[in-house]
C-alpha cells in the first residue's frame, strides 16, 4: 500500500539504463522523467523522435506523467509538447543559479530551516 501525503515519485534518467521498463512496471511512481540525451538531439534526429514518442506513449499507458530533461530550445518544446509531455527541465526554463542566490527568493525557502 502506498501513502497519499502529497508526496509524488518519479523515475528518474529514464531510457539510460538496462533496466528502466522493468523498473517502470515494479516501482509506483507518478513520474516518468526521459534522459536528456534523448532529448538533446530531437529537433534533428528522427530516431530521438521515435523513441520519445514511444517513450510518452508508454507511460500514458500506464498512467504516468512524463517530464522530458534537457529542454533548450521552443522548437524542442513544440515537438514535445506534440508528444504529449506534460513538464520540461532546461536552459529554455531556467540557467543554473548560484543557491545563494535561489535562497533569497522567498516562494523557494518555503519551509526551508537554517543549516
Amino acid at each position: 500500500m502506498r501513502w497519499r501525503f502529497c508526496r509524488r515519485d518519479a523515475l528518474g534518467d529514464f531510457g539510460a539504463g538496462f533496466s528502466s521498463f522493468y523498473y517502470l512496471k515494479r516501482f509506483d511512481v507518478d513520474y516518468l522523467k526521459i534522459d536528456g540525451g534523448f532529448i538533446r538531439d530531437l529537433a534533428t534526429d528522427e530516431g530521438s523522435r521515435i523513441l520519445v514518442r514511444a517513450l510518452n506513449d508508454v507511460a500514458h499507458g500506464l498512467d504516468k506523467q512524463v517530464i522530458a530533461e534537457w529542454v533548450e530550445t521552443p522548437e524542442v518544446l513544440n515537438l514535445l509538447l506534440g508528444m504529449g509531455t506534460q513538464f520540461g527541465q532546461g536552459f529554455l526554463f531556467q540557467r543554473p543559479a548560484p543557491l545563494s542566490e535561489l535562497g533569497a527568493r522567498p516562494e523557494l525557502a518555503r519551509g526551508a530551516s537554517a543549516a
